[in-house]
């Protein structure tokens, strides 16, 4: 079907929403233009077949787009099965038409009536905003931008800036070079930052000692990995580590989701599903070693995540990003499924041991660390 077949038409009583409230919300659902052929593509092939597959998304979206083609292809219960894969992979297609579900009629009703709340509230105040402050029109998505726009410029007009100074020195020992920040005497304590060019200029006039080396503290610290990849964190980690937009990052995924080469691409959940933990185990422990295996770290859950998808992993470990890059020349998707298949092993990883050594430097007791 090619997403979604068919749109909420415009007419009716009801403002020119075809809703109708007083008939218990009846909706005026119709076939939409663009996608007239696909249907009637769909209906032919749907009378010479024993059975027909509705393999679309196990969110409201997939849901509703499964509904849809029931109620326009006219299918009877006998003659569909709903299956759900969330990687195009041989493996998993097959397992999924091997293991046919119920429609989620609860969802698809979720999806009905986020459809007609959007017309409903859409068609109503657009109209209210374009005259009073000329905006074009109010929607779900927009309405929620606009108003997280607005309020990080009031934070910003709301701002009282504060001058403050800081001191850093720079120090060779050992022929390497690193700065040390000044944080205070015996007599004020412990500071962050001095608050006047009168409190720099004091402090560089009482250092007339040499610079001493007066205390060593050495620690482990530790870093756990980041969980795998939802859509909103593989957007923000491609736009930071190789300078991709949003779209962009959408329309390269898209190409290894079709692929094969990655899970669904769109989701807000970040575990990963219970059947690929065993693959993980087994790579990490036989490439890393029996002991680096760890249970995969697990974003945390949103209130109205909708969990209809896993989060975004590679569909093959042992497809590497120097595997991957033998058989795609495309380098935007190479950069991407790196990022992805590092994601997926990281996950799994023990944390990272970071050593860490803070001097502290005395001289005529103003200290620096």
């Amino acid at each position: 079907s090619a997403g979604h077949i068919m749109h909420l038409a415009d007419g009716g009583k009801y403002y020119n929403t075809g809703i109708d409230p007083d008939n218990n919300f009846d909706l005026d659902l119709k076939v939409s233009e663009d996608k007239f052929k696909t249907v009637q593509t769909l209906k032919d092939a749907a009378k010479n077949a024993d059975l027909v597959y509705l393999m679309s998304d196990s969110d409201r979206e997939g849901e509703v787009i499964s509904w849809s083609l029931i109620k326009f292809l006219k299918l009877p219960k006998t003659k569909y099965r709903r299956a759900i894969t969330h990687e195009i992979t041989p493996k998993a297609v097959v397992h999924a038409i091997e293991n046919p579900i119920q429609l989620n009629e609860d969802m698809a009703d979720a999806g009905l009536a986020r459809l007609t709340l959007d017309k409903l509230l859409g068609y109503r105040l657009s109209p209210i905003a374009k005259t009073y402050v000329g905006a074009k029109s109010v929607g779900r998505c927009q309405s929620v931008g606009l108003k997280l726009v607005a309020d990080r410029e009031r934070e910003i007009q709301n701002f009282v800036p504060e001058t403050y100074f800081d001191i850093y020195l720079n120090f060779v020992k050992n022929n390497v070079k690193f700065k040390a920040k000044y944080a205070g005497n015996n007599t004020i304590g412990n500071i962050d930052h001095l608050k006047t060019q009168a409190e720099v200029d004091s402090v560089l006039k009482n250092c007339i000692k040499d610079y001493v080396i007066e205390d060593v503290k050495q620690r482990i610290k530790e870093e756990s990995p980041k969980p795998p990849f939802c859509t909103a964190t593989l957007q923000q980690e491609a736009a930071s580590k190789i300078g991709l937009k949003v779209k962009d990052v959408m329309a390269v995924a898209q190409k290894l989701f079709e692929g094969g080469f990655i899970t669904y691409h769109r989701t807000d959940d970040q575990t990963l599903a219970a059947e690929f933990i065993p693959e993980l185990k087994s790579y990490i422990e036989a490439n890393y070693g029996k002991t680096a295996y760890t249970t995969p770290r697990a974003g945390k859950k949103g209130d109205n995540a909708q969990e209809g998808h896993e989060a975004i992993r590679v569909t093959n470990l042992m497809l590497t990003p120097e595997a991957y890059n033998k058989i795609d020349a495309n380098a935007l998707n190479g950069k991407l499924y790196r990022l992805i298949w590092q994601r997926t092993v990281a996950c799994a990883l023990p944390n990272a041991q970071i050593s860490e050594t803070s001097y502290l430097i005395d001289n005529n007791d103003e200290k620096f660390i």
